[in-house]
């Protein structure tokens, strides 16, 4: 969501990092490779060691939000060119069902699709809309806020919101586990948080730290999980909020200056968003991605986890080069032109006109 030419590319690899780990988290969940593992076995265990090393996927996401969005003019084309992006794939894929599948077509089905938001057809979508209705608001508070201030009311809200809650084993605030606009609200301020840090103090840890935190927490969750406490495997849990900010952290170092390199990321990065509109649209979430890999159980652990792995590669890359035609249309129409010159007006109406200087 932010101008192309000031774009960090180790956030950009993050991005494709964490849709990529969404794509994991569905293999092994609506796949049920973890559904058809048996409890104790080799194959068990590896699976729940991917799934936890994945599970910071959406801590990341909007982590991503807050880093980037806290120095930025709230503008209305963002969301817009999100929500275009969703009702685009919703309505073509149903569209798609009515004509090769239309048993699959339900009463419903097309209302669903036409208000995807509203009727909670991805959950993260509906959350990330509400979060984003808080984010001047939230800016305000990550900029005007003294840092130590700053600081001390984080840490309050991750105690209070996420250590209390798994050690007593309580859903407090209506947090839901994460799956909410109030838990993405706290990230985007643990984000923006991340940013102050980094450039009012140099706030930088070298990579290979960060990279060993995020496997001591993906190895701490995977004990906990496996004696008995597998609330700690949640959005909230300490330790995978730990592990989102590690890998976070350790891919806010990374910035390569090899050109084509960054221009290959910086290309397929806006791509990232519909990985997951595609491959979670109801339809194919139920008819396609359901039950998909539930051979991969029967697998020895290690064919288990490459056979996870290739499939969620599998899917990140087909749904990417889908969205490059999504792309493709979205600039014949020159949305982008319509969508900036709404804004103009929009900065107008809420910050004033420009004053000369």
């Amino acid at each position: 969501m932010s101008d192309t030419k000031h774009r960090h590319c180790g956030i950009e690899i993050l991005r494709m990092l964490s849709m990529f780990f969404i794509c994991m988290l569905h293999t092994l969940g609506q796949g049920m490779v973890l559904g058809y593992s048996k409890a104790g076995t080799p194959g068990y265990r590896a699976a729940w060691f991917l799934e936890i090393g994945a599970y910071c996927a959406v801590n990341c996401y909007a982590l991503i939000s807050g880093y980037v969005g806290r120095n930025s003019r709230f503008r209305l084309s963002r969301p817009i060119i999100i929500w275009l992006e969703l009702i685009f794939y919703t309505l073509l894929i149903t569209a798609g069902y009515a004509i090769f599948k239309p048993e699959l077509i339900v009463e419903g089905t097309w209302f669903n699709a036409a208000f995807p938001v509203m009727q909670y057809q991805y959950w993260y979508m509906t959350a990330y809309f509400g979060m984003i209705i808080f984010q001047p608001l939230l800016n305000k508070a990550v900029n005007g806020l003294p840092i130590r201030t700053l600081t001390l009311t984080l840490s309050g809200m991750i105690f209070l919101m996420c250590f209390l809650p798994a050690v007593f084993d309580v859903s407090v605030f209506g947090l839901s586990g994460g799956y909410s606009a109030f838990w993405l609200c706290i990230m985007y301020v643990a984000g923006g948080y991340l940013s102050r840090l980094k450039e009012e103090k140099g706030f930088n840890p070298p990579v290979w730290i960060s990279v060993i935190v995020y496997f001591a927490a993906v190895c701490i969750t995977f004990f906990l999980k496996l004696n008995g406490f597998g609330r700690w495997v949640n959005y909230t849990s300490p330790t995978i909020v730990l592990s989102g900010v590690a890998i976070f952290l350790a891919c806010a170092g990374i910035d390569p200056k090899n050109r084509p390199v960054r221009a290959v990321i910086q290309f397929l990065a806006p791509s990232s968003l519909a990985v997951y509109l595609i491959h979670v649209h109801p339809l194919i979430w139920n008819d396609i991605v359901k039950g998909f890999a539930k051979s991969f159980a029967a697998e020895p652990w290690y064919l288990l986890s490459l056979k996870s792995i290739g499939a969620a590669f599998v899917i990140f890359i087909v749904c990417m080069t889908i969205d490059l035609v999504r792309r493709g249309f979205f600039r014949l129409i020159q949305l982008k032109r319509l969508l900036s010159f709404i804004d103009g007006k929009l900065e107008k109406l809420f910050y004033g006109p420009k004053e000369n200087t």
